[in-house]
């Protein structure tokens, strides 16, 4: 019984099981689609219990979302700590980064990293799918 990682790149099978919902089968090894609601099992990096974490999520906002939706607005939830939402008005990569407070964390419990977008792709709009964002990794990094 492998324990959960504090990060987690989509397209490595063994983070497979760390994913929760929301997301679609990896494309070229490296990344999966999400629908507009999307959830990941994190392993608290050492310390988060006392001085907290940075929760990292790389993903990809891809032209047609932007083209047919304008802006996306990602929400953040850590436990049952909500994170602040960040709005995106073009496409390409990014990073939301955002501090969790010691709060969010029980010690050497995982914790479910849930994420929800305002706006979105539905099913049949553009693909038979519905789709968000394209993600990359997610990663609770160890503040200093």
């Amino acid at each position: 019984h492998l324990q959960p990682l504090s990060a987690i790149s989509v397209g490595q099978p063994r983070a497979e099981r760390q994913l929760l919902d929301g997301f679609w089968y990896v494309e070229n090894n490296a990344w999966r689609w999400t629908k507009h609601s999307f959830s990941v099992r994190l392993m608290p990096p050492p310390g988060a219990a006392q001085k907290g974490a940075t929760l990292d999520f790389r993903f990809t906002l891809p032209d047609s979302v932007i083209d047919h939706r304008k802006s996306v607005t990602l929400y953040a939830t850590v436990g049952d700590v909500p994170l602040p939402p960040q709005t995106y008005t073009a496409s390409g990569d990014y990073s939301y980064k955002s501090p969790v407070p010691v709060s969010a964390f029980k010690a050497g419990e995982p914790v479910k990293v849930a994420f929800s977008t305002n706006n979105f792709l539905a099913a049949g709009e553009v693909d038979a799918r519905e789709l968000a964002l394209v993600a990359k990794s997610f990663a609770l990094v160890p503040n200093k």
